[in-house]
């Protein structure tokens, strides 16, 4: 028998997990921003014809863009539910989380011009 906490199906654990995105999306202004920004690099990927391995190179960099964003969200969410008023060491934990969401989009954006940048390039000469 489950606890009070465990799901009772793999079926009900899909669904908090979909909640979860749907709260992010809800929620946080940059994954939305994220999930917009990679809705429209694969809209382009497509339109240049990338390969299959350039395509998943593209979904690696994206996804790793929208997790590290979750968790930065989840960090942010646990600090202020344990340390409401400001604490410098809440700060530096949250600036923490930020530098990886910062550092996954650095990651994207690196991947990004690596992929692009000659496809645009044979396009203009």
């Amino acid at each position: 028998m489950a606890g009070p906490n465990k799901n009772n199906s793999f079926r009900q654990s899909f669904n908090y997990a979909w909640q979860g995105l749907v709260t992010a999306f809800k929620e946080e202004r940059n994954f939305r921003f994220h999930l917009l920004a990679s809705l429209v690099v694969f809209i382009l990927a497509f339109l240049f014809s990338f390969s299959g391995p350039e395509f998943l190179w593209l979904g690696l960099a994206c996804f790793s863009v929208i997790s590290a964003e979750t968790t930065n969200t989840i960090v942010e969410n646990i600090v202020d539910l344990v340390m409401p008023n400001y604490h410098p060491q809440a700060k530096k934990i949250k600036d923490l989380a930020a530098g990886l969401a910062l550092l996954a989009a650095g990651f994207a954006v690196f991947i990004g011009l690596f992929l692009f940048l000659p496809k645009l390039i044979a396009l203009v000469f």
